[in-house]
């Protein structure tokens, strides 16, 4: 079940376009602060402009001061970073495959995903010069400051593409 979630979302990711990248994690426990979303969570995309709430949820396994999200198949180590006021960069990794960024944005109860597409990185200059471009991959420059970069992101974050409730408060 927590498979056809985990697919679900990098799908929806990599169907809208690709999305900032890089070869190995960037942050590390070391750089978390505080934690917005932990335990488990209702999870709604959006569908003609409305949140529609999927049957399944997604639990957020604290380890240490990141999360394990597992499936039957696979385990993603998800690290969430402090950027400012209720913005924060969701750090996704996958044992061998590349890691993936996307902003999250606290709510009085869950929290929004916005996810960085390299369409959209592309019409920034600013965003897109500290970014290899190669087909439609956007990988992050190596000897970037990641979370400068990430927060001067904020503001060009387009509408949410996730919702995240903790589910005892879904219904």
């Amino acid at each position: 079940m927590m498979h056809r979630l985990l697919s679900l979302v990098l799908m929806m990711c990599f169907l809208a376009g690709c999305v900032i990248q890089t070869k190995a994690p960037l942050f590390t426990d070391a750089d978390v602060t505080d934690n917005p979303v932990s335990g488990e969570q209702a999870f709604f995309k959006r569908e003609s402009g409305e949140w529609k709430r999927s049957d399944e949820t997604i639990n957020f396994e604290p380890s240490a001061k990141h999360f394990i999200v597992r499936d039957k198949d696979s385990e993603v180590a998800v690290t969430v970073v402090h950027l400012s006021a209720n913005w924060f960069v969701m750090q996704a990794y996958e044992k061998d495959k590349p890691t993936i960024y996307s902003l999250f944005e606290r709510q009085s109860e869950g929290g929004l995903i916005h996810f960085l597409l390299c369409e959209d990185l592309k019409k920034d200059a600013t965003a897109a010069a500290k970014l290899n471009f190669e087909n439609d991959l956007c990988i992050l420059k190596d000897g970037i400051d990641a979370q400068s970069y990430f927060t001067n992101l904020i503001a060009s974050a387009g509408e949410p593409d996730i919702r995240l409730v903790p589910s005892a408060r879904a219904d």
